[in-house]
């Protein structure tokens, strides 16, 4: 079994984030890439791709203007991810478990959860 949830995006950061990358770390999903042949199924911890997080990417420099495209914007980065994790969920099935970003985005956009 895979299991992954958070672990950065890249080596650097803007104002106010932390944690970025260490020299000769990867992405979760660089990791699992690489060794697919070791599990035969994924289970993801929540918070798929922090698509709720531009608002704070824009804050922090990452993202122009964005406020009035919030949905879109949150829709276009979960595409982003998914697209990201094909390859290997063409080849091993990912369960996926809401987390906190996923439920806090329901009531910060008005979306109905059912």
């Amino acid at each position: 079994m895979g299991t992954f949830g958070p672990l950065g995006l890249s080596t650097t950061v803007g104002s106010g984030a932390a944690n970025p990358l260490a020299v000769n770390e990867q992405t979760t999903i660089a990791a699992l890439s690489k060794s697919l042949d070791q599990f035969e199924f994924m289970v993801q911890a929540g918070d798929m791709a922090y698509a709720d997080a531009w608002l704070k990417e824009e804050a922090g420099g990452y993202l122009q203007n964005t406020t009035a495209e919030g949905i879109v914007l949150y829709e276009q980065i979960l595409n982003s991810f998914y697209d990201e994790l094909e390859p290997i969920t063409s080849q091993k099935a990912l369960m996926v478990n809401p987390g906190n970003h996923e439920v806090c985005v329901v009531a910060t956009l008005g979306l109905d959860p059912n």
